[in-house]
């Protein structure tokens, strides 16, 4: 097995700075860029020699079904939620610089307010990009039974797949929750792998179904940007150190109130 380590970068939102505030009742505001912040990012990586792969790549080398060739520079771009702004602003951005990126899409949320319609998606898929699968209804799957977890995923696969005309392969896990069963029931309904919302590098050692990922935050600077892009391990070791703490407290009280508690304190409407 060849060895790697490949950055995921987990993307939200994009949007202009007078739409900021209205796209933050949707989520939460740390998890909205401007669009000055996504082009700045985007122009280093192309200045800097970044290829992006697909999720289907590593998931090959990984298999060792083929051999799949890296770029020296490989990164993987994601968007999670189907927001609007994704095709408005990211998607011209990505295709000026020459990069495709996976959108993560929640199927019951398409053509609502601030969210992309079907016929934007079609767009997204004839310009290269990648339509994958983020649940029906964006629930924490790890609360769910076996029936509610197979709802969520495999009917989520087959409404993309026919609307859009595509295979969809992938699963984002909504605020990264998952149970015992998730990945068996994935792996029935077909899909090759999923992405969690844990924070590293993805290498040849990861579960393909539990696929680390970084999140951009607005905070971020170039220079932090940077150093997540290079895989910088000192970098991403203190983001996660940072992060601990809140994965602490989201154990003792519980996924669910957690998750509630939090789209309380940001004013987000599910």
């Amino acid at each position: 097995m060849n060895n790697f380590q490949i950055p995921i970068l987990m993307y939200h939102e994009v949007t202009t700075e007078d739409k900021l505030e209205q796209v933050c009742n949707k989520t939460q505001r740390t998890f909205v860029l401007t669009l000055s912040q996504f082009e700045a990012q985007m122009k280093w990586l192309a200045k800097a020699g970044y290829s992006t792969i697909s999720l289907y790549d590593v998931v090959n080398i990984i298999q060792n079904e083929n051999s799949v060739q890296l770029p020296n520079k490989p990164i993987i771009i994601t968007f999670d939620d189907g927001y609007e702004g994704n095709y408005l602003y990211a998607l011209p951005i990505l295709k000026q610089f020459g990069f495709t990126a996976v959108f993560f899409i929640v199927v019951n949320r398409i053509g609502t307010p601030y969210m992309m319609d079907w016929w934007q998606l079609k767009q997204l898929v004839s310009s290269g990009m990648s339509i994958q699968s983020h649940t029906m209804t964006h629930p924490l799957l790890g609360k769910l039974d076996r029936d509610g977890v197979a709802y969520e995923l495999k009917e989520s696969k087959q409404e993309l797949q026919n609307k859009l005309q595509i295979g969809v392969d992938f699963v984002s896990l909504p605020y990264g929750s998952y149970n015992e069963f998730y990945k068996d029931i994935a792996i029935e309904a077909g899909y090759q792998g999923g992405c969690s919302s844990k924070i590293g590098l993805f290498d040849s050692f990861c579960d393909r179904y539990l696929i680390n990922r970084i999140t951009l935050n607005s905070k971020y600077s170039l220079d932090e940007f940077k150093q997540i892009a290079e895989g910088r391990t000192d970098y991403i070791r203190k983001v996660i150190s940072k992060r601990k703490f809140r994965d602490i407290v989201r154990k003792i009280m519980g996924e669910e109130f957690y998750v509630k508690l939090h789209l309380y304190i940001y004013g987000i409407e599910e």
